[in-house]
Parts: C-alpha cells; structure tokens; sequence
C-alpha cells in the first residue's frame, strides 16, 4: 500500500516537473549555499545547514498538509486506510528535487566520514523522530497549536548539539552510542503519540 501512494506521487511530481522550476530549484539551493559557505568558511557545515533547510521547509509542507486534511474532514478518510496516515502525509509532503539534493548530501557526508555512519543514520533519525513528533503535536492539540514555531524551537535548540558533535566527526565512542539510543527513543516515544491521538481522534 505504501508503495501504492510512493508510485502515485512519484507520477505527480514528475508531471509537475518542468525544466523552469528544475532551474529554479537549483539557483535557490545554490544562492542558500554560496552564502553560507561564505559565512561560516566550511563546506560541510554549510551542507549540513542547507539539509535542515530543507528538513524544515518539508516539515512545514507536512504540517500544513495535515491542517488542511483535518479541516475538510479528509482525514478521517485516511483512517479507514490499511496503512498508518502519517506514511501518506510524509509521501505526499516530499519534493522530488528536495528529496534528490538531501540524499546527495547524505551520500557526501557517508563517503566523507565513513567511520562516523551510525552518527549519520542516528542524526537522520532523530530528524525524523522530531517530524513525526510535530506531526503528532498538531494533531494532539486539533491543529490550533501553531507547531510551526514549536518546530523552529525544537530545531534550533536541539541540532547545534549534534551538528557539533555528529556530522562534523567529533564525537567519541560514548557520543555515538548515545546518539543511537537517543535516536531510537525518541522515534519510539514519537509514534506512540502518534498513534494515541489516533486511537482518540474520532
């Protein structure tokens, strides 16, 4: 079923595609990363910043998506589906040319730091844990809340500590370790909200 919607969206998106917003799309990207770059002197630091531009531009689609959903009562649609909604909302918030430049930079941070993969996979999952919490978040307070400042807060006082300690290659054994664990939970704990409010929505 997941596969289902991925098919489907990745039929929109490429109907939607056009040369114009491809070019678009990557002056933007490469404004946001000459800038940095400039800024902070260092390439993969400018990289990381550029990821949760991204990561939060997607977020915010996210959240909007699920506001509208609950407003036109289509979500309860979605609950009658065999697959968990989140997993729809999360195909069908992704920009096919977002999703093409953040795995690049995952891929030059893996080959870049091959020692430091489990960091990699425990930063990208915490990233995901926190979407899925803000999603939750929304859901939680009927969408009233505005979880979009809640989700810039979390992110600023959250990631300067694992971008220090992660994705630049300077955490030790211990940092690792703690990252993963951290990451697990907080994935857990994310879904469990989840799938609460779900269970209480109706």
């Amino acid at each position: 079923m997941i596969y289902h919607y991925f098919k489907i969206w990745l039929s929109d998106s490429k109907k939607s595609l056009s040369y114009f917003s491809i070019f678009e799309k990557v002056i933007e990207y490469s404004i946001y990363f000459v800038t940095l770059n400039l800024v902070l002197n260092n390439i993969y630091l400018s990289l990381t910043l550029l990821f949760l531009i991204i990561f939060v531009k997607y977020v915010y689609i996210n959240i909007y998506i699920l506001k509208q959903l609950i407003n036109s009562n289509d979500f309860i649609y979605l609950l009658l589906k065999p697959v968990n909604p989140i997993f729809r909302i999360l195909i069908y918030g992704t920009n096919l040319i977002d999703l093409v430049l953040s795995l690049l930079i995952i891929i030059i941070f893996c080959i870049s730091f091959p020692s430091k993969l489990l960091l990699v996979f425990g930063v990208l999952t915490i990233l995901f844990a926190l979407h899925v919490f803000v999603l939750s978040i929304t859901l939680f307070m009927n969408y009233k809340l505005p979880t979009e400042k809640l989700l810039l807060l979390l992110v600023i006082g959250l990631l300067p500590v694992i971008l220090n300690n992660s994705l630049l290659g300077l955490a030790s054994l211990m940092g690792i370790l703690s990252t993963l664990l951290f990451a697990i939970s907080f994935l857990f704990l994310s879904f469990k909200l989840w799938n609460y409010r779900l269970k209480n929505f109706l």
